[in-house]
């Protein structure tokens, strides 16, 4: 019955080998997209000097308007929203955000790109914990640096998909053994899922020293790769509605110059805001599911 039992860990762990090398390509998809410009400085600051002209010509003709306005209805001149202070607030906010844009937008994609390529979230919300933290001793045994593994955006599928995989090795032995640094190359980052494989069975004193979870791994492993194409999709219709957002800039900044042009300028920052966190937010659910699939896999000991 042990055999059978070992034989059915081994097929299962060639089955989540291929799941899991899977997601590490869907996860890399996912932050080519993620970190993905759909327009470059070059495209927009063409596309913004042919509009400019016509919005110049619109800014003159509205800020006529007003005048006009005002000197056939005097007491327009000293109101809040209509009168000539609040209308030159509002140009010079206009004048001053047509000639931010392009560096908002510039500053908003740097920050995204220091946030991804660092993989901040993930060393925040994925801490190593009591079960899974190796003792100094063993890292100097494995040849592995005190200072974590080298993480890129090339290596980043990997470090996440054996995140995931690894939850499902549970270490009987919390202080001697950890899966994770030993499929992790400490110089490189580059990861080997199958140097889990000498874990599935592995034994000490007659007893398990790993308890691999293959069912689970396996359900959860279709699971996460389902979500992450998913989110591939809803990334790629980020990346156009983000593009497009930045494309009509000066359109909702120039309908500012109207008090009734609030809602549109309000509407499109929203939108800017909300598409631009939705990376974010999408990365924050996938690490909070691994951190607690990892707390439930430990609790279960």
């Amino acid at each position: 019955m042990q055999f059978v039992l070992e034989a059915f860990k081994l097929l299962f762990f060639i089955i989540d080998v291929g799941i899991y090398g899977f997601i590490e390509f869907i996860y890399g998809v996912f932050m080519y997209i993620a970190q993905a410009k759909l327009f470059s400085n070059d495209v927009i600051k063409e596309f913004y000097g042919r509009i400019f002209l016509i919005l110049g010509l619109f800014m003159i003709f509205k800020l006529t308007f007003s005048m006009v306005q005002m000197l056939l209805n005097p007491d327009d001149m000293s109101d809040s929203q209509k009168g000539v202070g609040n209308i030159i607030k509002r140009i010079g906010v206009v004048i001053v955000m047509l000639t931010m844009v392009t560096t908002i937008f510039d500053m908003a994609y740097e920050l995204q790109g220091i946030i991804l390529k660092d993989n901040i979230l993930a060393r925040i919300i994925l801490t190593p914990t009591s079960a899974t933290a190796q003792s100094d001793e063993q890292k100097k045994e494995d040849g592995l640096s005190q200072g974590g593994n080298t993480v890129n955006l090339d290596t980043m599928g990997g470090q996440m998909s054996i995140t995931a995989f690894s939850s499902f090795f549970v270490s009987t032995m919390p202080s001697k053994y950890n899966v994770v640094e030993r499929c992790v190359n400490p110089v490189t980052g580059e990861v080997n899922m199958w140097k889990l494989w000498d874990w599935v069975n592995a034994k000490e004193d007659g007893e398990y020293v790993i308890a691999y979870y293959f069912l689970f791994s396996s359900a959860a492993g279709v699971i996460l790769a389902l979500v992450l194409i998913n989110f591939c999709i809803d990334l790629g219709v980020r990346l156009v509605k983000l593009g497009f957002l930045q494309l009509i800039a000066p359109v909702p900044i120039i309908s500012y110059m109207d008090p009734k042009g609030d809602k549109i300028f309000k509407a499109w920052g929203n939108s800017c805001l909300w598409t631009y966190l939705d990376v974010f937010i999408r990365l924050i659910a996938i690490y909070f599911a691994l951190f607690i699939i990892s707390q439930v896999m430990i609790s279960v000991l």
